[in-house]
């Protein structure tokens, strides 16, 4: 199962698949362009309802493709500080590293938010990715859903459609 998939284990993007990805979007008429992104420069489209959910996103608008280069599957709870960063946990503050006398050591330290309204309340940040990570997933999937420590698919992937 060094791919990840297996008889038992039905793998739902086995290597080599191909999938689009969704964004949010919308249309405002015909007379610009049919369909814009929020991702571009939402500044340049009005911000009164004409956004659609990602969710909602027909395949014809995508414009970007992935083809699947590695599959594996994991523990939630094993996730590494390189893959929880690489899940795009947002960078707060980066700050010098100071010795014990006083004097900056030339070391940066990164800085990551913590998610979830409570703590978004209070601004607080670590240096631990994976606390990070854990929060996030919490604000999208509940709380206690990190302690479950369910199996999660873990994809490496290429693009091939700009």
């Amino acid at each position: 199962m060094a791919d990840g998939c297996s008889e038992l284990l039905k793998c739902p993007h086995p290597i080599g698949s191909r999938i689009w990805v969704k964004e949010t979007f919308g249309v405002i008429d015909m007379t610009g362009p049919p369909v814009f992104y929020r991702a571009d420069n939402p500044k340049d489209y009005p911000d009164d309802g004409v956004w659609k959910p990602s969710i909602f996103m027909p395949r014809k608008f995508s414009r970007i493709t992935l083809e699947v280069t590695g599959v594996r599957v994991e523990r939630l709870n094993a996730i590494s500080p390189a893959d929880a960063i690489a899940e795009g946990i947002e960078v707060t503050e980066i700050t010098d590293v100071y010795s014990l006398s006083g004097g900056k050591t030339g070391e940066k330290r990164t800085h990551y938010k913590f998610y979830g309204k409570e703590l978004e309340r209070l601004n607080q940040q670590t240096s631990n990715p994976v606390w990070s990570y854990e929060t996030l997933w919490e604000s999208i999937n509940g709380k206690g859903s990190w302690s479950l420590n369910p199996w999660v698919w873990a994809y490496t992937f290429r693009r091939i459609k700009p």
